[in-house]
């Protein structure tokens, strides 16, 4: 017995709609779901959400694979520019995201003394890859769902601070 659950949070960027789908194919189960949510007054849904939902999956795929397309080109000119420009930050290739990972650690940094580089100095902020778990220490998340003049200005702060 399985249950599935699936939303179009990420994807289509509805995450503030809190809206998602469980499949319970098993009677009993989906039973017991629903009393659940009726004993804790939350089965009502989000008319909203519930409309986004819908139209994403039933009307979204053009809409998407534009938005990969353009995420891609986002982490190949970040690719790009590190490589020419920073070359000692790695860039994690993504698996599935636009969040990238960012390896700071040739620069010999503390977290403290990376942060303080990063915001008072190049004035971008990234996520703290040591917040994340063991191991993430002199790494740093960037979101790359914005505009491609967004990255660039964030990529030649970051160059300038640093030279």
């Amino acid at each position: 017995m399985s249950i599935t659950a699936i939303a179009p949070s990420k994807t289509f960027n509805l995450a503030g709609l809190h809206t998602s789908v469980l499949i319970i194919p098993n009677k009993k189960r989906l039973s017991e779901y629903e009393l659940m949510l009726d004993n804790l007054h939350i089965g009502s849904g989000n008319l909203f959400g519930n409309i986004a939902l819908e139209a994403a999956y039933k009307h979204g795929e053009e809409w998407l694979g534009q938005l990969l397309d353009y995420l891609q080109g986002n982490i190949d000119f970040i690719n790009a520019y590190l490589k020419k420009e920073l070359p000692n930050i790695e860039l994690v290739e993504p698996e599935g995201t636009y969040l990238l990972w960012l390896d700071f650690r040739k620069w010999n940094m503390n977290q403290k003394e990376l942060n303080d580089f990063l915001i008072y100095k190049a004035k971008v902020g990234f996520n703290d890859g040591d917040i994340f778990g063991e191991g993430g220490e002199g790494f740093q998340r960037m979101n790359i769902a914005c505009t491609r003049s967004i990255i660039e200005k964030a990529m030649i702060q970051i160059k300038e601070a640093y030279h």
